[in-house]
């Protein structure tokens, strides 16, 4: 468990240990609720969290003797869906001038982290950072037709990021 965003489920372990009379009860609140779960005591005890969001783990035990532990609160946040990378319906038509073609990220739970982008499926650039629009002007760049590959991740940790699939326009100057 390290409290930042990740992209994956999450199994999150609780242990209640006591050296004088052992645990009783273990018990939990998810999100606000006001609605307890417990188990048994002297074992441990976990909760998968499944859906994305910043899930509140409100959570308490209970020894033999019925003395509460005070009640801990810990945050956990799951955001398994990719960001979401737009440009600005760039036509795609020849252009005799110059063009600035403009990309925005969003993602809704973890934030954007960088836009990536390269021209011709080469020299790979990261973006401006993360949240906002940035453009890509074409001044000095010479004829041609360009092919512009741009896609973005976000602020999860966790196995395998969950980059979006890069999205593909066309650039031609003449």
């Amino acid at each position: 468990f390290n409290n930042t965003w990740q992209n994956t489920d999450a199994n999150v372990q609780f242990k209640c240990s006591d050296t004088s009379t052992a645990c009783r009860l273990f018990a939990y609140s998810l999100d606000d609720t006001n609605t307890w779960a417990g188990w048994g005591a002297d074992q441990n005890i976990g909760i998968v969290l499944a859906t994305d969001g910043n899930h509140e783990i409100v959570y308490y035990s209970t020894d033999r003797k019925d003395n509460n532990s005070s009640a801990k609160l810990i945050y956990l946040a799951i955001d398994k869906t990719r960001p979401a990378t737009v440009d600005n319906d760039f036509n795609n038509a020849w252009n005799s001038r110059d063009q600035n073609i403009q990309f925005h990220c969003t993602d809704a739970r973890a934030g954007c982290r960088n836009l990536y982008y390269s021209i011709d499926d080469s020299n790979y650039q990261k973006g401006w950072g993360a949240d906002q629009n940035i453009g890509l002007g074409t001044a000095g760049m010479s004829d041609g037709n360009y092919a512009i590959f741009y896609w973005s991740d976000d602020n999860t940790a966790g196995v395998a990021d969950k980059n979006e699939q890069a999205h593909l326009v066309y650039l031609a100057i003449d």
